[in-house]
């Protein structure tokens, strides 16, 4: 994008609203003259929304200079349904990111700006119960799969003052004991069989005098079968 000014109808001088980094960056290598567009004359509040809209479109913008962005104009506007409405996004967009600025420390920001695996709402939902070490805490998400940073953060909720080192043994306790319950979920299957009534009066009547629900009974008679048939 162009480096873009504006005049302030007060002060009748050119301010720049758009291309900030680029301009700064030519008048360090020693450039006299740059080329902008130059827009309407406008309100510095106008500009600065302007401005906000623009650097949101970037790609490149990280976690930390979007809830920058958000906060600035909020503290403009007072509003955040008013900050929603000028910058066309949701109101929970500009909720997520002003409890991300407001929740989590600076050191955190720059963490999950420089880590794409941990996201502003893993941040807030740690940094929320005030645990010991978050940085460190919240270091533990880096590289995990969803389900497991799931089960990393409610550990870290249940007992906010435990070490980094007590979180990451218990998370992983509690990934390893999902993961073989899933397993055994998995192998087992359903089957259905069909009897003739004489059968079905045989499991009926099991089931009464061994006291036993009447798939307890039928699964029982197939295993033991298997066994006995030296299939399993």
């Amino acid at each position: 994008h162009p480096i873009s000014v504006y005049k302030d109808p007060k002060t009748e001088k050119y301010q720049c609203y758009s291309g900030q980094r680029r301009l700064a960056a030519l008048e360090k290598l020693g450039h006299e003259k740059v080329p902008v567009i130059v827009r309407e004359p406008m309100k510095p509040i106008e500009a600065k929304i302007r401005s906000a809209s623009e650097n949101l479109q970037r790609v490149d913008l990280n976690e930390k200079d979007k809830a920058d962005v958000i906060r600035h104009l909020y503290d403009e506007l007072g509003s955040r349904t008013r900050v929603a409405r000028r910058l066309g996004r949701s109101l929970g967009f500009i909720n997520r990111y002003l409890g991300f600025d407001a929740v989590v420390s600076e050191e955190g920001k720059k963490i999950v700006s420089e880590d794409k695996d941990i996201t502003v709402d893993d941040a807030v939902k740690v940094y929320r119960v005030n645990p010991k070490s978050p940085e460190k805490k919240i270091k533990l998400l880096s590289g995990k799969a969803r389900s497991e940073k799931n089960i990393i953060i409610e550990t870290i909720q249940e007992n906010p003052e435990a070490s980094t080192i007590t979180i990451q043994k218990e998370a992983e306790e509690e990934i390893e004991r999902r993961r073989k319950e899933a397993e055994a979920v998995r192998a087992q299957r359903e089957f259905t069989i069909y009897l003739p009534d004489r059968y079905v009066a045989g499991v009926q009547d099991a089931s009464e005098t061994l006291g036993k629900k009447e798939e307890d009974v039928v699964s029982g008679a197939v295993k033991e079968w298997l066994e006995e048939k030296g299939f399993v």
